[in-house]
């Protein structure tokens, strides 16, 4: 059945599902579609993709699906194009961020082609091929859309999904965009909100320098791209405004609290968070792109950095980003290692621990 897959868009996503489609999932023939010549040929030169064009055509004949991996505002338009040139029995489906918009103007369009909503739980702040991986999806959520006409294309994404490691989840489009409103895009809005509160504080400047990583971290997405994310907001604005009023009415009660110094509703306000906050899973992937660090009890002295690396390096254990943290009322230490997956934070814990040195997890 998936003996050929096309891939459209071979940015960070794309590239990704492509390199897991050929590596994990074991398709014969994968083709990638991209306007940019120089992310078709980095595909080609590593075998990532068999075949690449830029743009669709009748080449897609031979397909049994095609991903579309495209900006929120083309997705629509690309799949009822692309449906031009397959043949009657293949599937497309798509992997933006937001559903109703793009399956009702798709399957209003035409509801003879065989469209299902996608939308893998996997991401970074980073963009573009250069940054993909063909582990991007292992053990992340992949929402796929039951459209209630086609079960068959359903299952057949859903076993695509299940071949490159993720964990398949059948919804329904309403109940996607709400989750992701208020899981993805409502704290996106709300990380620019904040880094905006201190670029408008009078002490800014003391404020940047002092900012500790509990603020990078919450506020880290909002170095996102921000034209992706002025689309994604539009296309989803009904579950992204109704999530920012909800959002509001909270922040207004917990001022109110505060104001009238209600000691026990203020703490409830803290409790509330910190319990359901506890009782989140941290094991899986989601839609927010992960950090795994560790930060270190170090004492400042020469070679202290250079002795942990090569710690870790002998252990075979790679870091993907090393430093010390000046402000460190939220973490606790001195040292912030960031790696590259769980196994990688949990292994670097344990080999530290039988060094001598104290260090822990940040989640």
């Amino acid at each position: 059945m998936n003996d050929c897959i096309a891939v459209v868009g071979l940015g960070l996503i794309g590239g990704s599902l492509a390199k897991a489609l050929k590596l994990k999932s074991r398709v014969k023939k994968v083709i990638g579609i991209d306007p940019d010549e120089s992310q078709l040929s980095e595909a080609l030169k590593s075998g990532v993709i068999d075949a690449g064009f830029k743009k669709p055509d009748t080449f897609l004949d031979q397909c049994s699906m095609v991903f579309l991996c495209a900006p929120v505002p083309v997705c629509a338009d690309l799949a009822i194009e692309v449906a031009g040139y397959t043949n009657p029995n293949c599937i497309i489906s798509d992997t933006a961020s937001t559903k109703a918009e793009i399956v009702n103007k798709v399957l209003e369009n035409n509801k003879n082609i065989r469209f299902v909503g996608g939308h893998p739980m996997a991401g970074s702040e980073r963009s573009g091929y250069a940054y993909s991986r063909e582990d991007m999806f292992e053990n992340a959520y992949y929402i796929i859309l039951d459209n209630g006409l086609d079960i068959e294309a359903v299952e057949q994404v859903k076993s695509i999904a299940v071949s490159i490691g993720a964990i398949p989840i059948i919804t329904d489009c309403e109940s996607h965009d709400r989750a992701v409103a208020v899981v993805s895009h409502v704290p996106h809005v709300t990380a620019a909100a904040l880094v905006n509160l201190l670029n408008d504080e009078k002490d800014s400047d003391l404020g940047k320098k002092i900012a500790a990583g509990g603020f990078r971290d919450i506020t880290r997405i909002a170095s996102s791209q921000p034209a992706l994310w002025r689309d994604i907001t539009i296309s989803n604005r009904e579950a992204v405004t109704d999530g920012i009023d909800r959002l509001i009415e909270i922040l207004q009660k917990a001022k109110k609290s505060i104001n009238m110094r209600n000691e026990s509703e203020i703490e409830s306000y803290f409790s509330i968070a910190k319990n359901a906050r506890d009782i989140m899973s941290g094991e899986k992937e989601g839609l927010l792109p992960r950090k795994y660090q560790i930060v270190i009890q170090v004492s400042d002295k020469p070679g202290v950095i250079a002795h942990i690396a090569k710690i870790l390096g002998e252990n075979s254990i790679n870091i993907k980003n090393i430093n010390v943290t000046h402000s460190r009322e939220d973490v606790g230490g001195v040292l912030v290692v960031e790696l590259y997956s769980i196994d990688g934070r949990d292994s670097a814990l344990k080999v530290l621990a039988g060094e001598g040195y104290l260090a822990s997890a940040i989640d």
